[in-house]
């Protein structure tokens, strides 16, 4: 009877071992799961991020194109043509007027875009840059928010 007691016992020390060993393992597998989890958060983040970025380059370098183009337009029409345009402003950029120049200026970022005007007679009094009027009157351009 003794004999059996002292395998019994050893038996049950190596069940106890092995089970310590196992939970061990457990958590070293789930801990390589959280961290492949965060990674792949990270690059989804990095990814959108990038996207957002380029959303927001080619939607200002296309209203820049988009109000320079109708500026130019209007200063070869005659006296007291008007144009109404809508802009796009998902990320609350800026335009400045400087000599013959349309500049787009994107805050928060080292983005700018420039357009060549034709003509350096324009009055810019828009401040919501979404719906804009455009008038040229005595041959100067006045741009306007639009009601």
């Amino acid at each position: 009877m003794s004999l059996k007691l002292c395998l019994h016992s050893d038996d049950m020390s190596i069940e106890r071992k092995l089970k310590g060993q196992i939970s061990i393992e457990f958590l070293v597998i789930i801990a390589i799961l959280f961290a492949l989890f965060v990674f792949a958060i990270y690059i989804t983040h990095e990814k959108n991020t990038t996207i957002k970025a380029q959303e927001q380059y080619i939607e200002a370098q296309t209203n820049s194109r988009y109000l320079g183009n109708t500026i130019n337009l209007l200063s070869i029409m005659p006296n007291n043509t008007e144009k109404k345009i809508l802009l796009t402003n998902d990320y609350n950029y800026y335009f400045t007027l400087h000599n013959y120049g349309l500049h787009l200026i994107i805050p928060y970022s080292n983005v700018y875009f420039d357009y060549p005007l034709l003509t350096k007679d324009i009055n810019f009094n828009a401040t919501k840059y979404n719906y804009i009027s455009l008038k040229k009157i005595n041959n100067y351009i006045v741009i306007t928010d639009a009601n």
